[in-house]
């Protein structure tokens, strides 16, 4: 977290000011190479080579030239510099830091190399030592001479691994491995000799961890680990209450109240302890290592509301306000906030007029958009979700926690000319790679990314003849669908994942400082459309029931809610139900279903797809005879855009295995 803070883009360390009346002094953090170098050692001595090195390079690169010739830039020049001992400094980073070499005693050598892979090789030339040092992905070979004969204690880190072969002047050696973070230390203890040649031979491991990059407060959360079992958490700082370890999946709820000392900060100090780390413990071919999970705390918490009850492809994705956030925008305190809303009143209203109510405990509506062929969206009655630097919430992240093949945005960019052929915003989708590919070992990159530009991608808000001060620049101009009310214009944005995925969050962040972007409702699009679900009776009410067999339950066989001919009147009923019309979408090739029966006799109990207008049996199938629920999937090309009916037929009397039962019929692409 330092390393991160204190370290500049041009790979310098940030310091404050020494005293009052140091020739440079600021009133905040520089760049300083002077003490660069206690920061580079310490890195390197923690692990972090890459690092360590880098920052050594950085400011070399900066003194060794001709107009600093040496000298550090902050302090050439000045008297008074004696006090800053930059130059032992320098040389006590390198030689203990980087090589490693350090003596204990007067017959005794300390050897921690840090020196790091992407150098290849390194040496050294001190006045009583020597190293040589070569390096490669999965070898090392650290070569240490001294000018008399000396004990040592060697100790490197090194990846972490599924073997390592340790040998020391020719001979194999077992070594001590202990875990460590991102890594292993391995150690060994040498025996007297005026040269150290030590080989180590490993078989790095490839770890991959898909885990969120922001947790809120109460939030439960998955972390999945590829190549390397879970074994335990580290948590010195007390975040999670770990609720199940099962191999290499780790499932866990972060404590609430973690931000709340940090509230005094203001918005940059919550920014900074935003960030948080705990450890998984990893195993493989029994070596273990401390893998970090780093997180942002998110005092902006979205929460995904339930599914509507709209029956086909789309699912509505909400939004509420968490109390620490400004999320929410109420319109009368946006007209305020930012001068291109106007004062003509709220853009949404003839929008919401369209929609119907969603239930009595909300007032948020559905609007089917027919504009867009019926594209459903909820949308709350005078606010909108708000992405603006301007007020003080550029970024947005929604938990979604929904599979979805399309997200469609519905969207009310304010903006101006100062935006115009710009990157405005962007939007990113979070997924979790499915279950499969964990399991072969690849593991896809569940990032979606989508830059927003204007014009392009956004039509401007503004109703269509409403003068608004500048130029137009956006209608008609772009590849994203617009609709038009009497009070705005509103562009959907869709992003295409090309194949279902679970989505876990989006996040919308705003490019620059005036562009601000105003979500009215996020509408995710299944790549397969339901067309009968059951939970209770009633939704069997447009169902034709004939007989006594049929009716919902969800005990017995059942365990969610069927349509089946069992549970009424035992397995001796017969009758036959009947479901309302639907159309085969040409959209889609396979009608699935999810059943289970018993045994058929002479097509005794069957399943019918029939034409609704003639009342031919297009396909017709008997069940397997389990109570286990099977998916029978019916392939729908010949029959694209035909209006059909499914018919269950139970004419079984027997009182054995006769029976059967429906639990969903679903319209899928593949």
């Amino acid at each position: 977290h330092l390393q991160d803070n204190l370290i500049s883009p041009a790979g310098l360390l940030y310091v404050s000011n020494n005293f009052p009346t140091h020739p440079v002094g600021t009133t905040g953090g520089q760049e300083a190479a002077s003490q660069s170098a206690i920061a580079a050692a310490g890195l390197c001595m923690g692990n972090m080579h890459n690092e360590g090195a880098d920052l050594f390079e950085a400011f070399g690169n900066l003194v060794m030239n001709e107009t600093n010739q040496g000298c550090f830039p902050e302090l050439a020049g000045h008297r008074g510099t004696w006090f800053s001992a930059t130059a032992s400094f320098y040389i006590e980073g390198v030689v203990e830091g980087l090589f490693g070499i350090k003596w204990k005693n007067a017959d005794t050598l300390i050897i921690k190399p840090a020196v790091p892979e992407k150098w290849g090789k390194a040496s050294i030339q001190l006045a009583k030592t020597k190293a040589d040092y070569k390096l490669s992905k999965g070898e090392r070979r650290y070569t240490i001479s001294a000018d008399k004969s000396v004990t040592g204690e060697f100790e490197v880190f090194l990846p972490f691994a599924n073997s390592y072969k340790l040998t020391v002047n020719g001979k194999t050696v077992e070594p001590i491995i202990t875990p460590a973070v991102k890594g292993v230390m391995l150690k060994t203890s040498l025996a007297k000799a005026k040269t150290h040649d030590i080989e180590i031979q490993f078989t790095p491991l490839t770890i991959n961890i898909n885990s969120p990059e922001e947790i809120a407060g109460g939030e439960e959360f998955d972390i999945w680990s590829i190549a390397a079992n879970i074994t335990s958490v580290h948590d010195p700082l007390g975040l999670i209450n770990t609720n199940s370890i099962r191999t290499n999946l780790l499932q866990a709820k972060l404590n609430s109240g973690l931000m709340d000392e940090y509230k005094g900060f203001g918005e940059m100090g919550e920014k900074t302890f935003a960030r948080r780390t705990f450890f998984l413990e990893l195993e493989s071919n029994g070596y273990k290592t401390l893998w970090p999970i780093d997180f942002k705390i998110s005092s902006e918490k979205a929460i995904a509301q339930e599914d509507s009850d709209f029956t086909g492809t789309y699912l509505n994705i909400g939004f509420e306000k968490n109390q620490e956030s400004k999320n929410w925008t109420n319109f009368k305190w946006f007209d305020v906030a930012y001068h291109c809303l106007g004062r003509e009143g709220n853009p949404l209203a003839d929008l919401v007029a369209r929609g119907k109510s969603i239930s009595d405990e909300t007032s948020d509506v559905q609007v089917k958009v027919e504009e867009l062929d019926g594209m459903p969206f909820n949308v709350t009655p005078g606010k909108l979700l708000v992405a603006s630097d301007i007020l003080g919430c550029p970024s947005q992240t929604i938990k979604v926690g929904k599979r979805a093949k399309k997200l469609h945005f519905l969207m009310l960019p304010f903006l101006n000319n100062k935006d115009v052929y710009s990157e405005v915003a962007q939007i990113k989708v979070r997924c979790k790679s499915d279950f499969q590919h964990r399991a072969t070992g690849q593991i896809e990159v569940p990032i979606y990314f989508k830059r927003l530009y204007y014009p392009g991608d956004l039509d401007n808000w503004y109703a269509e003849g409403r003068d608004h001060g500048y130029g137009s620049y956006s209608h008609g101009w772009n590849s994203s669908k617009a609709f038009f009310t009497k009070d705005a214009t509103f562009t959907v944005y869709t992003i295409d994942l090309e194949k279902e995925k679970f989505v876990d969050s989006i996040t919308i962040d705003v490019v620059g400082r005036h562009p601000v972007m105003g979500i009215v409702g996020i509408t995710a699009e299944k790549s397969s459309k339901v067309v009968f679900e059951f939970s209770d009776s009633s939704t069997i009410d447009d169902w034709k029931i004939e007989g006594n067999a049929f009716e919902i339950s969800d005990s017995g066989f059942f365990k969610t809610p069927a349509i089946n001919s069992l549970v009424k009147a035992g397995e001796t009923a017969t009758g036959k139900a009947t479901s309302p019309e639907f159309i085969l979408d040409e959209n889609f090739n396979y009608l699935s279903l999810v059943y289970n029966g018993g045994n058929s006799v002479n097509n005794s109990l069957r399943f019918d797809l029939i034409d609704s207008q003639t009342q031919k049996v297009l396909y017709s199938f008997s069940p397997s005879g389990t109570h286990m629920m099977q998916t029978h999937a019916i392939s729908i090309e010949k029959w694209k855009n035909t209006k059909v009916r499914l018919v269950l037929v139970d004419d079984n009397s027997s009182p054995s295995f006769a029976w059967l039962g429906l639990e969903s019929a679903t319209l899928s692409a593949q």
